[in-house]
């Protein structure tokens, strides 16, 4: 969900965001990370994983206190892991964003118009 709403992309965000609430992630969680706000993670590594991808996906790169903090909950595998997935969902929203892949019909614009 991060890499969908960081490269403003309305279709992943549309597949996911439901299915992050059907698994336990509260709504305010959902909506912050909708708002590019700092969303409130009841659990440390909810909230390493987002910042880990949020800060890679914004500076493409991340502080050594971010990495460090991952790397305690993760481990080397779980860091190359997040890492790649969090570069393999900035392709995928990229791509559809380039080829302009539309809403299902009757979805509506999940991003505020001030950022498009």
């Amino acid at each position: 969900m991060c890499s969908s709403d960081l490269w403003d992309c309305p279709y992943v965000w549309h597949s996911h965001a439901p299915h992050a609430l059907k698994f336990g992630i509260p709504e305010a969680v959902v909506e912050a990370i909708r708002l590019q706000q700092s969303p409130p993670f009841q659990r440390e590594d909810e909230r390493a994983i987002h910042d880990y991808c949020h800060e890679l996906n914004t500076k493409r790169t991340v502080s050594d206190a971010t990495y460090q903090r991952a790397l305690a909950l993760f481990g080397a595998a779980g860091m190359v892991e997040l890492t790649g997935l969090t570069g393999w969902y900035a392709m995928v929203v990229m791509s559809l964003n380039a080829h302009g892949f539309p809403l299902p019909a009757g979805a509506t614009e999940p991003f505020p118009s001030a950022r498009a």
